[in-house]
């Protein structure tokens, strides 16, 4: 009983805090919401592949530890995350 009224506040708390529109059930019902495209099959493809990125990214920053090399790669993994996320018209 104690375990489902802390993930109520939880829950309820994030909604506060976060509002309506990044509700699921809202979005579900409005396809022409901006957040939508977070809960589809081929933006959630697109963030598994940049979270690769940064886990190979890191990986090479622990292998070759110096300020260039971490400097380089950050800057070449977050330009290629918003390449890749980026859904505007052409």
């Amino acid at each position: 009983m104690l375990k489902y009224f802390v993930l109520f506040l939880i829950n309820s708390i994030q909604q506060y805090l976060t509002g309506h529109y990044y509700r699921r059930e809202l979005i579900a019902i409005d396809s022409k919401h901006p957040h939508y495209r977070r809960y589809s099959d081929q933006y959630k493809k697109k963030r598994q592949l940049i979270k690769s990125y940064w886990i190979t990214a890191s990986l090479i920053t622990l292998l070759f530890p110096f300020v260039e090399v971490a400097a380089v790669l950050c800057i070449i993994s977050a330009l290629s995350s918003l390449c890749t996320l980026d859904e505007s018209e052409e």
